[in-house]
């Protein structure tokens, strides 16, 4: 999508993703998890018994991102109208095409990318990328996104005149 860029460079100050399923009681599935990012989609690690793989596999989901920034009090808009208090915050739903990848020495490498990214002090053993890795990870499934449609929503004063976003801006920082 052409605003791909923009996504990718919301996701790069997200911590975790929101993947969002259906369940089969119809009902939606909500889980949060790490994730690897980059141009050719997202990818993340889930546990094999994890429900959310089931409705993955049947009827697909949406990846969520989400970057909350800060509340605004209404009083710095109008003191005497508490409608006003909002929250800025940038957010981007992802679908597209779910690939599942239960080949030991993929899961290998993804742990491997997975921890250099959340662990770069080090302190661990990478896992092997040969045909041993099957037998240390058999319990999980790595899950790769390919993004072809983004809804994005944000909320950052684009309904105030410039001289009140600046006021706000300067409130923020303050």
């Amino acid at each position: 999508p052409a605003d791909s860029v923009d996504f990718y460079a919301l996701l790069a100050d997200c911590p975790l993703i929101r993947l969002l399923s259906v369940g089969d009681d119809g009902l939606p599935v909500c889980g949060l998890f790490h994730f690897l990012a980059g141009g050719d989609g997202i990818e993340f690690h889930i546990l094999r018994s994890n429900p959310q793989l089931a409705h993955l596999r049947a009827r697909g989901g949406v990846i969520e991102a989400d970057d909350y920034l800060s509340p605004v009090p209404s009083h710095w808009v109008e003191r005497h109208d508490g409608t006003h208090f909002t929250s800025y915050y940038r957010m981007a739903q992802a679908g597209g095409d779910f690939a599942f990848d239960e080949d030991g020495a993929a899961l290998a490498a993804h742990f491997n990318r997975f921890l250099r990214k959340y662990q770069p002090e080090g302190g661990y053993d990478p896992y092997p990328e040969d045909e041993t890795a099957a037998e240390r990870l058999p319990d999980y499934v790595l899950i790769r996104l390919t993004v072809n449609r983004l809804a994005t929503r944000w909320q950052l004063g684009q309904n105030h005149p410039p001289e009140l976003r600046r006021k706000l801006v300067d409130k923020l920082r303050t």
